[in-house]
């Protein structure tokens, strides 16, 4: 800063910005960005996009979305409290916070469904198919028992007719799922 005239550099561009008073944050005439002049003012934070935003949140906030269309990154300014954790989403890049024991993550942007660990992409489909058929054999005893046994109808049997098939398309969604990857723990 020079005396008399107060300027300060653009941090995008390097331009002399001249600094009104009493002003935390000035725009460059050139570039169009904001630069942070002062402290932020009580209770609130100053963050920068990867697109140059200069951003003002709440001080106490975790995270926060760029508003430019063309940016609409999700940034995050505290690590994810306990049970959750950061994943990258697999359809469109952006970073996520799940929580850790949940079967499939949707992503905020894209809304698209995704497991976030390999372990998850074979665990779960392999229990649902084991219990879908599990379930479809019982039924289909059951069923031939009623017929061919006493002549009583077994409900059981009929819903385990129901449930198999569930279970065998819920395995199915399972293992057509994309798997996102996740993020080391950054503090």
């Amino acid at each position: 800063m020079q005396s008399g005239n107060a300027h300060v550099q653009c941090r995008v561009c390097r331009h002399p910005v001249p600094v009104p008073p009493n002003r935390s944050v000035v725009q460059c005439s050139l570039c169009k960005e904001g630069t942070q002049v002062g402290p932020p003012p009580r209770g609130k934070s100053y963050i920068v996009c990867e697109c140059n935003a200069l951003l003002t949140v709440t001080a106490n906030a975790a995270d926060a979305r760029c508003p430019r269309p063309h940016c609409r990154k999700f940034l995050i300014m505290k690590p994810p409290a306990s049970g959750k954790r950061r994943a990258m989403c697999a359809h469109c890049d952006t970073l996520l916070i799940y929580n850790w024991t949940a079967a499939a993550v949707i992503c905020p942007k894209c809304k698209g469904r995704s497991v976030v660990s390999r372990p998850k992409t074979i665990i779960y489909p392999l229990l649902y198919f084991i219990f879908g058929i599990i379930a479809l054999i019982i039924g289909i005893l059951g069923v031939a028992i009623s017929i061919f046994g006493q002549g009583t109808v077994v409900w059981g049997a009929y819903s385990c007719l129901v449930i198999g098939p569930c279970f065998l398309i819920r395995a199915f969604i399972h293992v057509i799922y994309n798997c996102s990857a996740p993020k080391a723990h950054e503090v």
